[in-house]
Order: structure tokens, then C-alpha cells, then sequence
């Protein structure tokens, strides 16, 4: 990971600061673009593991007229 500077007065600032040291500027941490949907996709595969398929069919089948 490359150092990060202030881009108001260039002195270094820490891995998570958002706030300069030296100048007071704000200087967000920005995230990469696949931090959302990489969260997005686990909170999917975990409601996939945890779902009781099998008894929400049954609850849903009388919504569709399935008997």
C-alpha cells in the first residue's frame, strides 16, 4: 500500500486518518470499488446457508396457488 499524503499541505497521514495533523484538512479513506458488492455477495451466500427453503415454499404456496 502506497503512503498517503494530505492534498492540502503533503505531510504524510496514517493508514485510517481522515483528519490531517499538521493542517486540520479532511482527507477520506477511500475504499475500492468491489468493497460493497463483495459485502453485498456475503450477506447472499449467508442468507442462502441459513434459509429454511423447505418451510418458506410452504408458507409461500397458498401466494401462488399452488396446492
Amino acid at each position: 500500500m502506497t503512503a498517503r499524503v494530505c492534498h492540502n499541505c503533503g505531510s504524510a497521514l496514517g493508514v485510517d486518518d481522515d483528519l490531517c495533523q499538521a493542517c486540520g484538512a479532511r482527507n477520506p479513506v477511500v475504499h475500492p470499488w468491489y468493497i460493497y458488492p463483495l459485502g453485498a455477495l456475503i450477506v447472499a451466500a449467508l442468507f442462502a446457508l441459513l434459509v429454511d427453503w423447505d418451510a418458506l415454499l410452504r408458507y409461500l404456496a397458498p401466494l401462488f396457488g399452488d396446492s
